[in-house]
């Protein structure tokens, strides 16, 4: 007859079988998250389950997997890392563990998300030595975490940390592979999902959305007088000059072999010609390269809803300004979008 270890053992092993397998298939991280906050409500029977994650961006704590919260609350947890309770947990990796609530009400409502709880633990999630945020689990029962249950725990919150990890380092590689290789820019077929959200925004919000085209004027002359690999330094200089002249929400890729197309959310006609005259201004008084190469450009613009009714439209309607550009005043270097697109 099986002996009641020997059954936990094997519950034990069904739950982290599955886990294991998903990381060592490279399944989504956030199905086997998911996995793994199931199997720990599951073997250790707690009333709360969350994977508290740092946003690498903000340094503010978020929660993106949990169970027995409120959706409310999750969406609304943006927490500093401020306190010295949270500092020990993170920063210095000290494990929290509160057995009963009522002997230690400060540091129980200090670590306490939505419930109140009897009992609650705590353990550092890291990711080669870097804290990337904590394991938290509640019961209503006190001295709920006996050893057994200690151990579980630090067994989940270490295949949760190998996930996450997993994930960043993906996440790296796809936004290293997203840059183009000339120009540091980003490419195009990753810069057009962030130029949806900007349109559907701007049609949603009733918005202005504008777009620029900057064309490297006589791109090919450069590339014959002093080399391609000079005239890819080129590029990305002016890449860089973009990068810095640009506000933290706009956006640019490379669109052709000399030109980059630049996005402008909430940004009419008027704001969007002067966005271009500065471009064209900055780039005008630079010189590039260790051979202080001069560089001009050419600049299209196009806005929404003036110009186009779509965002394919509007990238015409920008390819139209630049054509306008071409045949225009050569002092002025920038020209609109003269027809409408669907």
């Amino acid at each position: 007859m099986e002996t009641l270890h020997t059954i936990q053992k094997s519950i034990c092993l069904d739950s982290i079988l599955p886990i294991m397998e998903h990381l060592n298939s490279g399944q989504a991280t956030e199905r086997t998250l998911h996995e793994i906050v199931d199997s720990m409500v599951r073997q250790l029977e707690v009333q709360t389950v969350a994977v508290v994650e740092i946003n690498p961006e903000t340094e503010y704590l978020e929660i993106h997997n949990f169970f027995g919260l409120s959706w409310e609350f999750c969406k609304n947890y943006r927490k500093p890392i401020v306190s010295d309770i949270l500092r020990s947990l993170i920063w210095k990796g000290n494990p929290i563990y509160v057995a009963d609530s009522a002997a230690m009400p400060e540091l129980a409502a200090e670590i306490r998300l939505e419930k109140p709880a009897a009992s609650i633990i705590t353990l550092p999630l890291v990711s080669g030595h870097q804290p990337i945020g904590f394991m938290y689990a509640d019961s209503a029962e006190i001295n709920h975490f006996d050893e057994n249950m200690q151990k579980l725990f630090t067994l989940f919150t270490n295949l949760a940390s190998m996930a996450i990890s997993r994930k960043r380092i993906i996440d790296q590689n796809l936004r290293l592979n997203s840059r183009d290789a000339d120009s540091g820019a980003l490419r195009f077929d990753h810069f057009f999902p962030r130029l949806q959200e900007m349109y559907h925004r701007a049609r949603r919000l009733n918005e202005s959305f504008s777009l620029l085209l900057v064309d490297v004027e006589k791109f090919g002359s450069i590339v014959q007088q002093y080399g391609m690999e000079m005239a890819r330094q080129v590029l990305r200089e002016v890449s860089d000059l973009l990068e810095n002249n640009l506000r933290v929400y706009d956006g640019f890729c490379r669109f052709g072999a000399d030109e980059f197309l630049v996005g402008l959310p909430v940004t009419g006609e008027n704001t969007a010609m002067d966005a271009a005259r500065k471009i064209l201004r900055v780039i005008q008084n630079s010189v590039f390269t260790s051979q202080s190469i001069k560089v001009n450009v050419l600049i299209g613009m196009a806005a929404y809803p003036n110009h186009a009714a779509s965002l394919n439209g509007l990238i015409t309607a920008t390819k139209n300004g630049l054509l306008s550009a071409r045949r225009g005043d050569l002092e002025e270097r920038i020209g609109k979008s003269t027809e409408i697109f669907d």
